[in-house]
């Protein structure tokens, strides 16, 4: 290969959040066709090789030869790589859907960091999420499979010959697929990212007939941002119910003594002009881009809901699920713990650029690499990004129409017809979504679906405890009548619904607290992440009878806190104690998953079984053999492994019961049941 036929340059500096990002670039001549044999060190780049650690210094020999992949690679991992890295590796697609690999480097440390390559067109084409395939070669219609429904290839150029950026007459299966992705900048602010959000938009009304709402209503307060030149002052304003666009804000709070608030004291002059120096940097981002949007109204709750006012959280708080789902577009502020970080994070811009002649067929595109996105922003904690792992944040992703999460290394575009990434590599995104469309639009939905939301929401973190259901009444709105919910679970499969388990937390901390005002049997009464025993198989016993229920709504949201709530059962009642088991103390404290599935035990007539307490206030039962009560839930065939309740008298009642948790006995005799008695017992 001639020297004059490449242009290469790489800047040493490393970027900042106050500087530009970083570009680097090579470029090939159009008169620089050369082609040479096969390369024995970046053909090693294969599928069939993945994770083979390769030597840069056979990269390094081979570009020094002439081989033009050796030399991407060379230069790329140079830019983005450690100096005192020595090799590098093939990495695996993200999932079953992807076609893209990734190249692994060594950054140091012990860890390794990736860097992903793609092909980016000219940028009033570019669409977050869009997953149209580049290949040197035809592709099987399972090959070119994507995820999302957001994807599409309308409208794009065709397919590109990359075998022009290689000089290998057999190149290695790394070049032959490479994705159609957006350039990612570092000012989440920019012109170029809002066209993205605009193009999206446009895209949703105009092709998504899922995503088609009526004409909606404005909530009840909103905040009027003005004109988009920013002369007029922002205040709240009192609707008329009136019929217009509006834009909703996820946000973490914080500390709620410094977000700023309406309450009662501050409503008038909250109307007549909002303290522009007193919102955070989130609620200004949030102003900024309703105005850039062409919007006027912009709905923030701890703005738009009287904070001191519990009459007028209440009834807000009923109609948050209208809210949200009417939006025209919700913004979150997925990236930032608190009012402080914005809504436009600083973003990895650094790209290494190899430039394609402008002539056919490689008009308006370009080979690029940068660090591999992680896409696990959506993800539920540790792995998420500080939006989602809050509950109600949660709910109002899961209730908006559309929503764009400006995370902190791209954004994220989820609607009622789909998800994309701006990168489009497009990872495991959380599923969530599609879930609670699928449970709310289809008639005839599985239970199963709806545990499965609870699993993912008791994961999530509140900062007051009671909030445990009023987090969740906007989805359950939408889901269930008034009548066919109780306390978060579903009066229809309700002996099903009974059979949660407490889990520990991520950080392996057990639930602590039954200070959530729910009904002791109600998976809400705890404050920690729980999971459901009532999988296919179980089936609850003939014995097990509903005789009664009831729950009494705290105020008017009737889907919110519980004042009240009973539970009457007709069904088999065990006597029993609580003991410690032999395996030790130190055990019984570090089980990593259940509550307390090691060391504790319940002999009785159903032989020896294991114990899972709810939360920690329990503890003292462990180490004082204090009596309980079984009530046998269900049981699986063929081996009838037994379930059942945990509880312990309330006072002195012979009736009156809370539950404290649950128990397993595996390998219980058929005729078990023919020789107990069935009693009536109320559970609070």
């Amino acid at each position: 290969m001639a020297e004059d036929a490449i242009e290469i340059s790489s800047p040493e500096r490393t970027a900042t959040d106050g500087d530009p990002p970083r570009i680097s670039r090579i470029t090939y001549h159009p008169d620089d066709t050369t082609e040479q044999p096969a390369c024995k060190a970046c053909t090693r780049f294969d599928q069939k090789s993945i994770y083979d650690r390769i030597e840069l210094s056979d990269l390094h020999s081979s570009a020094d030869s002439g081989c033009r992949s050796c030399l991407i690679f060379c230069s790329a991992l140079g830019y983005f790589g450690h100096p005192g890295g020595s090799y590098c590796s093939l990495g695996n697609p993200d999932d079953e859907y992807s076609i893209q690999y990734t190249i692994l480097y060594a950054n140091g440390d012990e860890d390794e960091e990736e860097i992903e390559f793609y092909v980016k067109l000219d940028e009033e084409l570019e669409i977050p999420g869009q997953s149209v395939v580049y290949s040197c070669e035809r592709l099987s219609p399972a090959e070119k499979k994507t995820k999302t429904s957001c994807n599409t290839s309308d409208g794009l150029p065709p397919a590109v010959p990359l075998s022009a950026l290689t000089s290998c007459a057999v190149f290695s299966s790394f070049w032959r697929t490479l994705r159609v992705c957006s350039r990612i900048d570092r000012d989440a602010s920019s012109s170029s990212t809002f066209a993205k959000i605009s193009r999206c938009l446009a895209r949703c009304d105009g092709e998504h007939e899922n995503c088609v709402t009526e004409e909606a209503r404005l909530p009840t307060r909103v905040i009027d941002v003005g004109t988009h030149d920013g002369d007029a002052p922002c205040r709240l304003y009192e609707t008329q119910r009136e019929i217009a666009d509006y834009i909703a804000l996820s946000h973490c709070w914080g500390a709620p003594e410094l977000t700023f608030q309406t309450t009662r004291e501050t409503l008038e002059e909250n109307q007549l002009q909002l303290p522009w120096d007193e919102l955070s940097r989130t609620f200004q981002d949030a102003i900024h881009a309703t105005r850039r949007l062409g919007k006027r109204y912009l709905w923030i709750d701890s703005l738009c809901i009287i904070q001191d006012s519990n009459e007028d959280w209440d009834k807000e708080s009923a109609v948050m699920g209208d809210i949200y789902k009417n939006a025209y577009l919700t913004l979150g502020a997925t990236a930032s713990s608190d009012g402080a970080g914005g809504l436009f994070v600083a973003r990895d811009g650094d790209t290494f650029n190899i430039t394609i002649p402008n002539s056919a067929p490689l008009h308006k595109v370009s080979l690029n690499a940068r660090r591999r996105r992680l896409h696990a922003s959506l993800l539920p904690p540790p792995h998420g990004e500080p939006l989602s792992s809050r509950a109600w944040a949660w709910q109002e992703r899961l209730l908006s129409r559309r929503i764009v999460h400006f995370g902190s290394q791209e954004l994220i575009w989820e609607c009622k017809s789909g998800s994309g990434c701006e990168c489009g590599i497009e990872g495991v995104l959380d599923d969530a979504k599609s879930t609670f469309h699928l449970v709310v639009d289809v008639p005839g939905w599985n239970t199963q679906l709806w545990r499965g939301l609870l699993e993912s929401y008791t994961q999530l973190e509140l900062t007051y405890d009671t909030d445990r259901l009023p987090a969740l009444s906007g989805i359950a709105s939408q889901v269930f009548s008034r009548s066919g919910y109780l306390a978060g679970l579903n009066r229809e499969y309700l002996l099903g619904d009974l059979c949660w388990v407490t889990v520990r937390r991520h950080d392996y901390l057990r639930p602590v607290s039954r200070n959530t005002g729910a009904p002791s049997w109600s998976w809400a009464a705890v404050n920690g992440p729980v999971y459901w025993r009532s999988e296919i198989g179980w089936t609850p016993p003939e014995s097990l009878e509903l005789v009664d229920v009831s729950c009494m709504p705290e105020g008017e949201n009737l889907f919110g806190r519980v004042s009240f709530g009973y539970l009457v059962l007709l069904g088999v009642v065990i006597e029993t104690s609580v003991r410690l088991s032999a395996r030790s103390q130190d055990n019984y404290q570090a089980e990593p998953r259940y509550d307390h599935s090691v060391g504790l035990q319940a002999v009785c007539e159903l032989g020896q079984g294991c114990i899972f307490l709810d939360c920690t206030p329990f503890d003292d039962i462990c180490f004082s053999a204090q009596p309980a009560v079984l009530l046998i839930l269900s049981y699986e065939r063929p081996s009838l492994d037994v379930f059942a309740l945990v509880l312990r008298r309330v006072g002195g009642h012979e009736v009156l019961y809370e539950r404290i948790g649950v128990a397993d006995f595996e390998n219980v005799s058929e005729e078990f049941s023919d020789s107990l008695e069935r009693r009536v017992i109320k559970i609070i």
